[in-house]
């Protein structure tokens, strides 16, 4: 054991770190050292080839797909207000469809989260908006990457990370192909084929659609740019979480006193734009706060280093498997005091206006260093906006006790909840 950094055998032995400081020298100071993934499963199973894509790809194609796809989302409007009204587009259209809900005493709030977030991100990439009324196929897609991120942390999958040659044996290539759910690998592998199934017909069918729209939208895009839909695919945002979001944000207290600020700065007139987040300071802390409490990523996917370093005094071989907890961070940290509360106001200063910047940067939901998530910007954007628009339209009073304990796997997801929802005016 090495205190906040120790050895675990997972059977490969693999560097875990738990404190941000340790992270930090690793992932910032040296991160040049790091970007190199250990091209493994089960981080390599959702790739139809080695090496590509931004999430799992290592060195020189990664330096690419990361530059390239931080190109296509500012082109895209990430900077220049056309991503906004993207996002915006989406939110309307579910507030709308939550308006047309009759019963309003017994929402499930899951899909129509789900569907709003996944038509941004689906427009963006695909070119293509699934309706309230006609997504089917959008639900199996998420069921499916559901069962995928289940299955990830097994022990038959720790197994592959340590003995690829194991997808070979054909007893369990067969068993993945034909019959899903008779083991966890089985059941993601499966998963995968869908997902990389649906995927390459969804690209086919729109690319067309989405270099007209770009071209239409962005004259100043170069086509080349998006020229492969192997580019247009890589902005997808691991980092969101809005159903983690609704389900943790019931506490009546403040729901309402984000809706005070929310009608004080905005009115409701209109719905909430990121002009006025820099005057909603509490409405960001909350956000805050609940990326931290209820963060669905547990641990940053494995590094590898490409060179000996040292970190905080201790020496990392070239070759080690490194991976951060950041779950365990962002929940132990000495700067999170009481961090088992959940506490909005640790993001503000004394004057209740500022917010703490130095809270701020430990609290680390899309990662750290040169692979933290791509999509940051843009996650940041939705989870404003929506939330926002969520607390200045209604109140969400939970039907039952919650059970805030997470269900565990790749991603830690909600257990399902219903609430009643109340229409909220000046």
């Amino acid at each position: 054991m090495y205190g906040l950094c120790f050895t675990l055998w997972a059977p490969l032995p693999a560097i875990v770190i738990t404190h941000y400081d340790y992270l930090k020298d690793a992932f910032v100071t040296q991160g040049d050292a790091f970007i190199t993934r250990i091209n493994r499963p089960p981080e390599t199973l959702p790739q139809a080839h080695n090496n590509t894509g931004v999430l799992v790809s290592s060195r020189e194609n990664w330096r690419l797909q990361r530059r390239t796809s931080l190109k296509i989302l500012r082109d895209f409007g990430l900077s220049r207000n056309l991503m906004e009204e993207q996002v915006m587009r989406s939110v309307h259209e579910m507030l709308q469809q939550i308006e047309n809900i009759n019963d309003k005493k017994k929402v499930d709030m899951f899909w129509p989260i789900r569907l709003c977030v996944g038509n941004v991100i689906n427009e963006s990439l695909f070119g293509y908006h699934y309706k309230y009324d006609d997504a089917d196929r959008f639900k199996n897609f998420v069921q499916i990457a559901d069962r995928h991120l289940r299955a990830a942390l097994g022990k038959l999958q720790l197994l592959m990370t340590a003995f690829p040659w194991l997808r070979h044996v054909p007893i369990i290539r067969e068993l993945g192909y034909h019959k899903i759910g008779t083991t966890p690998f089985c059941e993601t592998l499966c998963a995968v084929f869908s997902i990389k199934d649906l995927s390459r017909k969804r690209l086919l069918i729109k690319s067309k659609s989405m270099m007209e729209r770009v071209n239409q939208k962005i004259l100043s895009t170069p086509t080349k740019i998006l020229s492969t839909p192997r580019q247009m695919k890589q902005t997808g945002n691991p980092g969101l979480d809005m159903p983690n979001l609704c389900s943790r944000f019931l506490y009546p207290e403040i729901q309402d006193k984000v809706r005070e600020k929310i009608f004080e700065v905005v009115g409701t007139s209109r719905l909430p734009s990121m002009s006025d987040k820099p005057n909603m300071p509490y409405t960001q802390a909350v956000i805050h706060e609940v990326q931290r409490h209820s963060n669905m990523i547990p641990v940053m996917l494995f590094h590898t280093n490409t060179e000996d370093v040292v970190v905080k005094g201790q020496n990392v071989p070239t070759g080690t498997l490194v991976f951060g907890q950041i779950w365990s961070i962002m929940k132990n940290d000495s700067m999170f005091d009481e961090s088992q509360k959940f506490n909005p106001s640790r993001y503000l200063q004394a004057d209740g206006k500022t917010l703490n910047n130095a809270v701020i940067e430990k609290k680390i939901p899309f990662g750290i260093g040169k692979k933290a998530c791509a999509g940051e910007g843009l996650a940041r954007m939705e989870l404003f906006l929506i939330f926002s628009a969520f607390i200045q339209k209604y109140e969400f009073i939970a039907n039952s006790n919650i059970d805030l304990s997470p269900d565990w796997g790749g991603v830690l997801t909600s257990k399902s909840y219903t609430c009643q929802l109340i229409p909220q005016t000046v």
